[in-house]
């Protein structure tokens, strides 16, 4: 699932789940979308690396780079549900309400991506075991329907955005909303562009 679609599908859940005990959690908000973009931070740090400071072209990096042992254990750590499980455990011993959102934020999203990726999925049971889960669905290859998966998820995100716009009075929260989906217009047209320049499809 795009990093974007994270976060507004977990600010939904869990304003929804913590109703109106999120007030009492200073920055609620800001936890949840940190939390739902924490597992992809590694990802955009890897590519900044190898398109900024290491100038790479996107085949050799997403084909074989991506897949280098090293960097395989730096994404999964950032997505393992054991390491996060447990700090939502320790949140919960020492009553961090803080970190504990962070927590459930970030697990969240090891659930959304754990049926979403197919030969990019990571080893959501790191450092215990390197087994991965292939799904049968890719968010974004359309050798595994990711082109209609990508429309469902840009409906998904749209939809959830009504009741978040009404919820979230910020007008900052709310452009970010309105530029979510206008980048999702975007990305429903980039994803088969980038598929024939480099000849994925």
């Amino acid at each position: 699932m795009n990093t974007h679609a994270h976060a507004i599908i977990n600010l939904f859940l869990l304003r929804k789940i913590f109703g109106e005990k999120k007030h009492a959690i200073p920055y609620f908000n800001a936890l949840v979308v940190f939390g739902s973009i924490l597992p992809d931070l590694p990802m955009f740090l890897f590519y900044f690396i190898y398109t900024v400071i290491i100038p790479t072209s996107n085949k050799i990096i997403f084909e074989e780079l991506y897949f280098l042992e090293s960097w395989q254990s730096f994404f999964n750590l950032f997505n393992s549900i054991p390491i996060f499980l447990g700090l939502l455990g320790i949140a919960y011993l020492i009553k961090n309400k803080s970190l504990l959102v962070l927590c459930l934020a970030s697990l969240l999203h090891f659930v959304g991506d754990f049926f979403l990726h197919n030969v990019d999925a990571h080893a959501h049971f790191f450092p215990f075991s390197k087994w991965e889960f292939h799904s049968p669905i890719s968010y974004w290859d359309p050798q595994y329907f990711g082109n209609y998966f990508g429309l469902f998820e840009a409906v998904l995100v749209l939809g959830l955005t009504i009741p978040l716009w009404r919820g979230l009075k910020n007008k900052w929260w709310r452009v970010a909303l309105v530029a979510i989906n206008l980048f999702n217009i975007f990305n429903l047209m980039m994803w088969p562009l980038v598929f024939k320049i480099f000849g994925w499809d």
